[in-house]
């Protein structure tokens, strides 16, 4: 049937390739405001997230945050009699994430009445989609085909067998030894999964520190606590050649020393997932595989493009923020994309997190720098919370201020579940909250978010109105 221009085309408003998070979002969103949808899938619908990312992962850290609190807490220390079983937290894992069965979030969009066609999407102009012996056709095309692991050029990885996120985060038996490359968010997240489950750890990071994208007091905090949980950190140096064998696999630095572990976790970066949408015979452009896209998420009449395939941001609340937007648009009332609060979390336990600036972007974008700063340990939640650790890591709020407008323009903290707590920066700096606003904000006694309190005077008092 593909190719055979006699054969009418099955019209719908709008056509959503790729179901993961963001295209789950659109097509739900425009199917609610009364368009005719269709979403092609070619895996699974929902996405890298919900079976091979986000879930599964957070999943991994929690059973042993838990346990790890508990032992901290005199009374719930001396219940503690056992190890963790990881049997049952992988068990766990494989149902957070169905067993891999995509059954439920299908009937989501069924029940939405959005038609899903599974097979791999090409298309081929004027709103024509292809899609195995079917041709479809819509007003509108959303590509939100999500990324892909970005592999970098070490001799001899295309010959090794080793592991990407969907391997550590789908895996059924723990190693012995696990080598980790790429000290971002998904490699340290799952080093720390793995350490607390018994493996051995060594993660290697090219940059001076891992999360080389924060601020250095956020590396070093995050890699404290790895520390502490046994993971040996390379930084500043490069893995140069990869071998191994079904057993064991080998990384040698740049340095000349030699790393042996059982598995090797590959966690260097993703790249946008769109080659074999046959883009190159649309007006569309292309930045290393990104797509660009405006303000609209336009990335030519008619198509749009969200989430990581666009590469503006690749997190699963950034691409879910796009599809709304882009909904918005196509049913009439759109608005211009604004990224200047992005949270950024790492689900270590302490969460590292940020928002907006951090003091060295704030400086180099022009901003006239102040900081405020507060120590989770003189909140009197952190007595409750921490127990004996109070020292162990350094758990902060740091505010990043514009000393022109008194204004708060990004923040970053570590500390235990910062991710659920530092809402309130990220609505500071969307807001464009005055630092003074928030000092005299009433925060709830006894809580972790008391240190907004201690950031906010502190900031006030290097020169904020």
């Amino acid at each position: 049937m593909i190719g055979d221009d006699s054969v009418p085309r099955e019209h719908f408003d709008t056509i959503v390739v790729g179901a993961g998070p963001a295209g789950e979002v659109v097509a739900g969103e425009l199917a609610a405001g009364g368009q005719k949808v269709a979403v092609i899938e070619r895996e699974r619908v929902a996405g890298e997230c919900s079976f091979w990312a986000c879930m599964p992962s957070k999943t991994l850290l929690r059973p042993s945050e838990l346990l790890t609190a508990a032992r901290r807490a005199p009374g719930a220390a001396e219940a503690i009699t056992g190890e963790l079983n990881v049997t049952e937290a992988l068990k766990w894992r494989d149902r957070m994430v169905s067993n891999w069965d995509d059954a439920g979030y299908a009937t989501w969009l069924t029940d939405r009445e959005i038609e899903l066609v599974r097979g791999s999407a090409r298309l081929v102009g004027d709103g024509g989609v292809d899609v195995e012996d079917r041709r479809l056709q819509a007003d509108n095309i959303v590509i939100a085909t999500g990324s892909k692991p970005a592999l970098p050029p070490i001799d001899g990885l295309s010959e090794t067998r080793f592991w990407t996120n969907r391997e550590a985060t789908g895996a059924h038996e723990i190693p012995d030894r696990l080598l980790v490359l790429g000290g971002g968010a998904v490699g340290v997240e799952l080093a720390q999964a793995y350490a607390r489950f018994g493996a051995s750890v060594a993660l290697i990071e090219g940059a001076d520190r891992i999360l080389p994208g924060e601020d250095p007091r956020l590396s070093a905090a995050i890699a404290a606590a790895l520390k502490l949980d046994g993971v040996e950190i390379h930084t500043g140096v490069t893995a140069s050649k990869v071998h191994g064998g079904e057993h064991e696999q080998r990384v040698v630095l740049a340095d000349g020393t030699e790393l042996r572990g059982n598995e090797l976790l590959v966690a260097t970066g993703r790249n946008p997932a769109s080659d074999g949408l046959g883009l190159e015979s649309l007006p569309v452009k292309l930045e290393r595989g990104a797509i660009e896209v405006d303000k609209r998420l336009r990335a030519a009449p008619g198509i749009y493009a969200i989430g990581d395939v666009n590469a503006i941001n690749m997190t699963t609340h950034t691409g879910k923020y796009q599809a709304r937007l882009v909904a918005a648009e196509i049913l009439g009332h759109g608005y211009d994309a604004d990224y200047h609060a992005i949270p950024r979390v790492v689900y270590t336990d302490p969460n590292a997190f940020g928002v907006g600036h951090t003091p060295e972007s704030a400086a180099a974008d022009g901003i006239a720098v102040a900081l405020g700063t507060g120590s989770v340990a003189d909140t009197a939640a952190s007595s409750i919370v921490r127990a004996d650790w109070r020292d162990a890591v350094d758990e902060f709020l740091t505010l990043v201020g514009d000393q022109r407008t008194g204004r708060i323009v990004g923040a970053i903290a570590v500390g235990p579940h910062a991710a659920d707590w530092m809402g309130q920066a990220t609505l500071a700096v969307q807001t464009r909250t005055e630092a003074s606003a928030l000092a005299r904000t009433i925060q709830p006694f006894p809580a972790l978010s008391e240190v907004f309190t201690l950031a906010a005077r502190d900031l006030v008092a290097h020169g904020q109105s």
